[in-house]
């Protein structure tokens, strides 16, 4: 009776050693892979987003409100970011300020510099007056019976120290007229003659410029990003006012077309090729 039941612990004993044995093998057998998580999809409202930073990072000192934009996907189209650029006039007039404050300070600096030459000028009449009061009175003391020694070496030392004074005086003025600074370009004319219209116009187109490089590289690093099927397209279109000027705003059209995209995604084109790639439709508000 004992032997038989030790017989049936031995034998449940060994059932349940295999049990453990082999039920974590058939666990790892089964046990299911996870899937790679598909990389996430850019939505239009972050590139909305990345729109406004990129034009940020063109413009950091100019205020917040000089941007407004929204977004919207197109029916079979593909999305679209519109961007309302308003410059404010410290845009344009900051230019021309400093325009006219290197004029200011050219127009000093020559003026500085005439008057050094005039008080020059001035110093060697005095030298030359003093050298012939000088010789004059020698001569006349040099006539006179009654001549005194010590006035009479006075007199030579005066006028020694006045020719050497003199003599450096003239050399200053040598120096300067070789080195070419006592040439005077000043005139009112290139003073007053500030063409501030042009001025504005080129910071204007300078803005322009700026604008088209921040859109271009939004999209070349920014849209491939996006949820899109094979026929979409992503636009930006920007508004850029010019209320000082009253000019007609400008208006720009930023298209990156589905095969660029793809082509871009796949590898064919790099984000060099693709800037070229990029389609920019100019047009003019009346």
């Amino acid at each position: 009776m004992i032997s038989r039941l030790t017989t049936i612990i031995l034998i449940a004993f060994t059932a349940v050693c295999l049990a453990q044995e082999q039920t974590p093998a058939a666990a790892t057998d089964t046990a299911p892979v996870a899937p790679a998580a598909p990389a996430p999809k850019l939505k239009l409202h972050d590139f909305e987003t990345a729109v406004i930073l990129k034009l940020r990072e063109q413009f950091p000192r100019l205020p917040p409100y000089f941007t407004t934009a929204h977004s919207c996907h197109l029916p079979d189209y593909g999305p679209m970011v519109s961007v309302m650029i308003q410059p404010p006039s410290t845009f344009f007039v900051r230019p021309v300020l400093w325009q006219l404050e290197q004029k200011q300070k050219t127009a000093e600096e020559q003026t500085r510099r005439v008057q050094e030459q005039i008080e020059r000028m001035a110093q060697l009449i005095r030298l030359r007056a003093r050298e012939a009061d000088l010789v004059g009175k020698i001569s006349i003391e040099e006539a006179s019976r009654k001549k005194s020694t010590p006035y009479m070496d006075a007199l030579q030392k005066d006028l020694t120290d006045t020719r050497k004074s003199l003599q450096d005086l003239e050399t200053l003025s040598l120096n300067f007229a070789n080195t070419g600074e006592d040439t005077f370009v000043l005139s009112v004319d290139q003073i007053s003659e500030i063409d501030l219209d042009k001025m504005i116009r080129q910071n204007y187109e300078d803005l322009v410029g700026k604008v088209t490089d921040a859109m271009i590289g939004v999209l070349v690093e920014k849209a491939s990003d996006l949820d899109l099927n094979d026929k979409e397209r992503v636009s930006i279109s920007t508004s850029i006012r010019d209320n000082y000027l009253g000019n007609p705003d400008q208006n720009l059209l930023f298209i990156l077309n589905p095969e660029d995209i793809h082509a871009f995604r796949n590898g064919t084109l790099d984000a060099k090729a693709l800037r070229t790639h990029i389609i920019i439709q100019h047009e003019k508000s009346e």
